[in-house]
């Protein structure tokens, strides 16, 4: 019966994964040696043999074996069910000339206006459709990875203006870049429409991990404090007037440059800048979260490209990232 369970279990797994090489596995999360030391000021992720150390604690002692086969069964039955529903989608993201990309929220440039579009209009959680809408398109060239929101908001709202707050409780875009395609290493960056920035790096991820942040485990110190994304850089543009509760808004838009120097640092792929056929996973989200206006109550939507059926964490559900050459 337990090796059933077990077959069963990879059987599982293997829905919807995309063929790669074989790769070295994971570090151990015990492993004592580190090549590259992190700490709290180095906004460095430590590294074992190279790769980025785990962010996620380890397991208590006290789970036993079978309820750790309990976890890992309905993490699989959540994934397959996941992919069924909601395959993940593939947005195309061409190469643009150096320096064609300007950084100040106007997306009607020459790099941006070809480029494929991804739309995020689905309640993460539950998959039906959102009542707010935002497009989102990705081009590379020779130093960055760009991507560009363009968001319908009716009530742009934002507050925060420290590195790192939690940008996520307010109008926020979010990417998380799985580089390795791995399903176990990522980064997360967010952008509110003030320009904060809040920047993450995610490694060793457990899929029978539970969808809360208590069950989740992460060690938050080594999830954002030991990794900046020094290069990064936003452009933002608003269309009406931020935190006004009598105006009537009707968006804002946002450009993110992502240093190929710090998806190398953030992640363990091995090839940034990519080639061109690379494939990466990326997530795309959106938060619109609307203050109590008038007789209007407060609201809050949380949005993506492509569904987890829980929270954002779900490396599985991130789309497909496709690298050309014009």
């Amino acid at each position: 019966m337990l090796r059933r369970l077990m077959l069963a279990s990879v059987a599982a797994w293997a829905i919807g994964c995309t063929a790669e090489k074989p790769r070295p596995p994971l570090p151990s999360q015990h492993t004592p040696a580190a090549t590259q030391a992190g700490s709290l000021d180095s906004d460095t992720p430590a590294r074992i043999d190279g790769r980025v150390a785990p962010t996620i604690r380890a397991r208590s002692k006290r789970d036993s074996y079978e309820g750790r086969l309990k976890q890992i069964e309905e993490a699989l039955r959540l994934r397959a069910e996941a992919i069924a529903k909601f395959p993940p989608p593939t947005l195309v993201c061409p190469r643009v000339a150096d320096g064609s990309v300007k950084l100040d929220g106007d997306l009607g440039e020459a790099a941006w206006r070809d480029a494929p579009v991804a739309v995020i209009a689905r309640d993460s959680r539950t998959g039906s459709p959102s009542k707010t809408e935002a497009r989102v398109k990705a081009v590379w060239d020779s130093n960055y990875l760009y991507f560009a929101f363009d968001l319908d908001d009716k009530q742009v709202a934002a507050t925060l203006t420290k590195h790192d707050d939690d940008l996520w409780k307010e109008d926020v875009a979010e990417v998380f870049l799985d580089a390795n395609n791995d399903e176990a290493s990522y980064i997360e960056l967010e952008v509110n429409a003030l320009g904060t920035t809040y920047d993450g790096s995610i490694a060793d991820y457990r899929p029978e991990s539970q969808w809360r942040i208590d069950r989740l485990n992460f060690d938050i110190d080594a999830t954002i404090h030991t990794f900046r994304a020094h290069g990064l850089k936003t452009g933002i543009k608003v269309d009406g007037k931020i935190n006004d509760p009598e105006g009537d808004d009707r968006g804002w838009t946002c450009e993110i440059a992502i240093p190929w120097s710090d998806i190398a640092r953030g992640t363990n792929t091995q090839h940034a800048p990519p080639r061109d056929g690379d494939v990466w996973r990326v997530g795309l989200f959106r938060n619109d979260v609307n203050p109590k206006r008038g007789n209007e109550p407060a609201s809050e939507e949380y949005t993506a490209w492509n569904p987890s059926l829980t929270w954002f964490h779900r490396p599985w559900s991130f789309g497909r990232l496709v690298f050309i050459e014009r």
